[in-house]
This record gives C-alpha cells, structure tokens and sequence, in this order.
C-alpha cells in the first residue's frame, strides 16, 4: 500500500514524513499506465535505509548517522504488477518480482513517473519461493494443536530450499563434514551451493568450488540431547 503526495527519507511512513499538497492527482487510468512499464527487467537504486552492506556496515546505519553513501544501482525483475485498489490518495498494488527487489522503492519510483511522490504505508509478503502466506499458521493456533497436528506445517529443507541443488557423500564422509571438514562430492562437476545429504539424511549447506569438493558452509548440529 502507498500514500500520494508524501514523501519520506526512508520510502515509507516510518520515516521523517515531507508532505507535497500541491503535487500531481493521477487518474486510476494513469496509474494502470504508468505500472505496466515497470513489468520486466528494470535497474533499481538500493534505497539509503536498507540492509545491503558497504564494506561490511548496513546502510541504514551509515545514513542514521548522517553519512552520504554512493548509489548502488542492481538489476531487478518484475515478473507481474497489478493495481489492487486506488482511492487517491491511497493506492494499492500486487507484484511478483526477483530477489533484491524494494517494493518501497518500485511505488517510489511509480510515483515519479506520474510526477508526484509516495511513501509505502503497508506491506505484506504473501508468498516466497514455494512457500505462500496461505499455508502459514499462526504462533497462537499452533501452540494449541497436539505434536500430531503440529507436523502438518513442518516442511522438509529440500520444499523450502527447492532452487537448491542436492549432492550426496558416502557415509565416509559424514563425520568430515560435520566437523568442517571439504569432502570429495560424487560425480558433481558443476560449481555452486548444494544441500548436502548423506542418503535420505540432511546435513548442511556445502559449495562445491574448482576443485569439485564440497566445503561445508552450514552444518548442522550431531550431537544428540541426552
């Protein structure tokens, strides 16, 4: 959701809030317009409050304290975007897009090209991969069902994680990696991460490198409760 004719030093109404009452009053038809120019590939300038590093400090932090950063530009991918609502000054979009992408930003930059300016007032992440809000559970239902029931909501790494490769290793191999230990991967001649199993069991996060061993990059924990 985002509010016409504001503006915010943080792209929505957290922020230090300049009000614009003299600025443009778009039609519903020009909005329409407007949106479906951003469907595509588009480069967007990473907003200075963010959580994107600059040699290892948040940005946001360094723009708390009042320090100028350099613009970063980063390609993103708007797959869909549809107008929901609009009932000026609020207006209401859906949108589908890559990882990296700032919402926030994208009404921001709506806005622009209808010349007037906007701040983000709401925003709900309904789906995420394969994951999608409408198979959630909330913590307060989920403390009143039984272990049984409990089960229902719990995924499998591999459902979550489903861009991620699977690389197997030999049962040889498990306590190498488990204790941080590179392992030679079987038959894997491709570089990148891979969810490392040991037969049906899962074990951590690896990366396969030039040398085509997988280096452990999360591992989880063996040990057992007593």
């Amino acid at each position: 959701d985002f509010i016409l004719g504001i503006s915010s030093n943080t792209q929505d109404i957290t922020g230090q809030l300049t009000f614009h009452p003299d600025s443009n009053k778009p039609k519903i038809t020009e909005i329409k317009k407007a949106i479906t120019r951003f469907v595509g590939k588009n480069f967007q300038i990473v907003p200075e409050f963010s959580a994107k590093k600059i040699k290892g400090t948040p940005m946001y932090k360094l723009a708390r304290k009042g320090k100028e950063t350099k613009k970063i530009e980063q390609e993103i991918n708007i797959y869909e975007i549809e107008l929901l609502d609009y009932d000026f000054p609020k207006f209401k979009i859906r949108v589908l897009c890559s990882k990296g992408t700032y919402v926030r930003t994208l009404g921001v930059d709506i806005a622009k090209s209808l010349n007037t300016y906007a701040a983000m007032s709401e925003l709900n992440r309904t789906k995420f991969g394969n994951l999608s809000l409408k198979d959630s559970v909330t913590l307060s239902k989920l403390k009143n069902l039984d272990n049984h029931k409990k089960m229902q909501y719990v995924k499998r790494i591999e459902e979550i994680l489903i861009n991620v490769p699977k690389v197997k290793i030999k049962s040889s191999e498990v306590k190498k990696f488990q204790n941080g230990s590179q392992v030679e991967s079987q038959n894997i001649k491709k570089i990148g991460k891979y969810l490392v199993f040991h037969e049906d069991n899962f074990l951590g996060l690896g990366e396969i490198d030039e040398t085509y061993w997988i280096k452990p990059l999360k591992v989880l924990s063996n040990r057992r409760k007593k």
